[in-house]
């Protein structure tokens, strides 16, 4: 009998092993370092670099690799109505015309490329596309409205409740969101109005938020001509990027500040305007902290 239980007991171990070592995804995040107590969390980017979804995916590999068995969503600022092409395409087999169908919806056709149909957010929407099929609790859905409702929700209260939703369809595992570094902030206030009440300040589960930061470098933007932005004056010093959120730099606006390095650009995914094309000023957009929301 003793030793039916500790064969048993090692063919589970194997198991679970191989599991995690057939995720094909190589990580320098410290899976250590995800908080186990909070089911969300939350990273607040600049629209349009590189480097904001390679960290969301070293993260999301980080934790498929540590617990491949349980769920893990992996949230985007993308419009609520993108939650279905972007579930059946990371459950399809990822063939041209999968990825030509997930392109054509109407936010990766939109006139007005802010960075988040980027070819760095199609990179990390395939990546996770790869693994799930070693990790069947993972997937990637939607939570922006867009845009305010009259006499309800503000957009941000809506991306709460929205979001709120997502953690507990995904308890008890954890919800990783990238989204404008505006909307991750803890404290309200916005643009002279210290009312304004963001995302994050008036979400109501248990999380942690986490502000992407580079020294400087350029990335991809509607500020209202689309195209190459600059961050900072070029000069500052190279940083190596921060995988640990135990040793992230603190801050009273966010749980951390976490480096990533220098900024890389995005740019769109399927071409998106020319840099003189003006971006539709009809469209009902916050400018935030970088110029991104």
């Amino acid at each position: 009998m003793h030793h039916r239980l500790l064969l048993a007991f090692l063919l589970t171990s194997l198991a679970g092993a191989a599991s995690a070592e057939t995720i094909a995804c190589a990580s320098k995040f410290v899976a250590e370092s995800i908080p186990t107590q909070v089911p969300l969390l939350i990273f607040g980017e600049i629209h349009g670099t590189e480097n904001a979804p390679e960290y969301v995916a070293d993260v999301a590999c980080a934790r498929l690799r540590a617990a491949p068995d349980t769920k893990l969503t992996v949230a985007l600022e993308y419009p609520i109505q993108e939650s279905e092409h972007l579930q059946r395409y990371v459950n399809s087999s990822g063939q041209t015309k999968d990825r030509d169908r997930l392109l054509a919806s109407p936010f990766w056709q939109r006139e007005m490329q802010d960075g988040r149909s980027s070819l760095a957010m199609l990179t990390l929407i395939e990546k996770l596309r790869q693994w799930r099929g070693k990790a069947p609790g993972l997937r990637v859905t939607a939570f922006d409205p867009v845009e305010d409702q009259a006499g309800g929700p503000t957009r941000d209260e809506a991306m709460a409740a929205h979001l709120k939703q997502i953690v507990q369809e995904t308890a008890p595992g954890l919800t990783i969101v990238l989204t404008g570094n505006l909307h991750a902030r803890r404290t309200p206030g916005f643009g002279g109005r210290p009312d304004y009440k963001t995302m994050a300040s008036v979400l109501d589960v248990p999380f942690q938020t986490y502000k992407l930061v580079g020294p400087r470098g350029a990335y991809w933007a509607c500020t209202p001509l689309c195209g190459e932005q600059a961050f900072g004056t070029g000069t500052e010093p190279d940083t190596l990027p921060n995988y640990d959120l135990r040793t992230v730099t603190p801050s009273q606006e966010y749980d951390g500040v976490i480096d990533v390095g220098a900024f890389r650009i995005a740019k769109p995914a399927i071409g998106g305007p020319s840099d003189a094309l003006p971006a539709d000023a009809t469209r009902k957009r916050q400018k935030v902290e970088g110029g991104h929301d």
